[in-house]
């Protein structure tokens, strides 16, 4: 068959074909050239979530100026819709034990529980290998591992007792959850499914924590004590991607950030990892710090740190780096490295951005979710106007998940 002929079919496939036969055409067209780009990137608009995965995966292996503006202008957010609601499965352990002696105890739940979260979730993250979602609160002291497309509960992971605090953070390649127990490291590896790191001690008690690429950790300090100056201390860790390094007694001291006077409340790192935001829980007394990762130089010390607080940054095609979050109790977007605000929004915090820092999302004024193109500086849709307890907590990369606090379930919403 001719490539023109093979090409029709190609098309004729992915207009009215099934859903497998659409994305067996979508595949297909991978093969032929720019031709089969058009196709590719017509397939972003199928009714058919799988259809547009596919065809959104294609595009992000092709490295041409033409996937990579087809992925900039891509904004499926009208088609979202609830895909799951996180939960737990039956105890079927305790099933059997219940039916194989007397029955004596209460019958266990057989239907899947909701996960009811009562508290802020203070951790949430997507793996890249786009198969799980980690969530943990600090009352709970619990790390908790999804699969974010049919909400089960895959692994649960005690982190610390209430009273000791604990933070967890997720490698940028999603080998490993990093987490402590007051001053002792830990190390989850995801693939493997076993711990490493146990018993590795920090020079203080992390009040946040943030990791880069290379698993260099950096773990907020308390500031002025009265037992002195604890700053941000930089460590590198005796782990690499297929292994980590028995022999260290702690990670590698590498670097002190001082300049921060109360507890540090939050770290977030650039996308591209170039810049890292220091967020002062002080903010009345204290400054918000913006850091330069490669030498740790002190870029700036923000005289508005007062008017805001950053949920989450973002990295333009251009390099301009973004934050959004509350500032003067309205979603905001500003230049991090300017602080001159953005955009404005008609909407309030939280907020979740895109880590290309095309789309933005936040609570609408009066319920549900404002979804935003920041490109244009125009509404894209409203989600879920009936609903007044909502907020997002998580977009994923490819911007095809979100997860939402519905009341006090947590949804993935696709």
């Amino acid at each position: 068959m001719s490539e023109a002929k093979t090409l029709k079919k190609i098309e004729h496939d992915m207009e009215l074909g099934s859903e497998q036969q659409r994305i067996d055409a979508v595949l297909d067209a991978f093969d032929y050239g720019d031709a089969g780009l058009y196709l590719i990137v017509q397939a972003l608009n199928d009714p058919c979530q799988l259809v547009r995965e596919a065809a959104h995966l294609l595009l992000t292996e092709n490295q041409s100026e033409r996937a990579k503006q087809a992925l900039w202008d891509y904004l499926p957010y009208r088609h979202l819709q609830p895909l799951c609601t996180l939960h737990f499965l039956p105890d079927y352990e305790h099933y059997n034990y219940w039916l194989s002696y007397g029955k004596r105890e209460k019958q266990p739940q057989k239907t899947p529980a909701a996960y009811r979260c009562w508290q802020t979730l203070d951790y949430v993250a997507f793996t890249p290998d786009e198969r799980t979602l980690i969530t943990y609160t600090d009352r709970e002291m619990r790390t908790y591992l999804w699969n974010y497309r049919t909400g089960e509960l895959q692994v649960e992971l005690t982190v610390a007792s209430w009273e000791d605090g604990g933070h967890i953070v997720l490698s940028p390649n999603g080998s490993y959850v990093i987490s402590n127990n007051q001053r002792v490291l830990e190390g989850y590896h995801l693939q493997r499914g076993d711990f490493v790191l146990d018993g590795y001690r920090l020079k203080c008690e992390p009040t946040a924590l943030a990791i880069k690429s290379e698993y260099t950790l950096i773990a907020g300090g308390w500031g002025v004590t009265s037992y002195g100056i604890e700053p941000i201390y930089v460590y590198q860790l005796p782990i690499t991607d297929r292994a980590f390094n028995e022999t260290w007694a702690e990670p590698n001291l590498i670097h002190y950030l001082r300049g921060h006077t109360s507890r540090v409340q939050s770290l977030l790192l650039s996308p591209d990892e170039a810049l890292l935001l220091s967020q002062a829980h002080d903010r009345q007394n204290d400054s918000h710090h913006l850091w330069d990762t490669q030498t740790w130089e002190l870029l700036r010390t923000y005289e508005t740190s007062s008017e805001w607080i950053a949920d989450c940054l973002a990295t333009r095609p251009n390099g301009q780096v973004l934050a959004s979050g509350d500032r003067a109790s309205t979603a905001s977007v500003w230049d991090l490295r300017t602080d001159e605000v953005l955009y404005v929004l008609p909407g309030k915090a939280p907020t979740v951005m895109s880590v290309d820092g095309r789309v933005l999302i936040c609570r609408g004024e009066l319920g549900g979710l404002l979804v935003w193109d920041l490109a244009t500086n125009r509404e894209i849709c409203t989600l879920a106007n009936d609903i007044h307890e909502i907020e997002p907590l998580a977009l994923s990369r490819d911007r095809q998940f979100l997860v939402v606090r519905v009341e006090d379930t947590i949804q993935v919403w696709a």
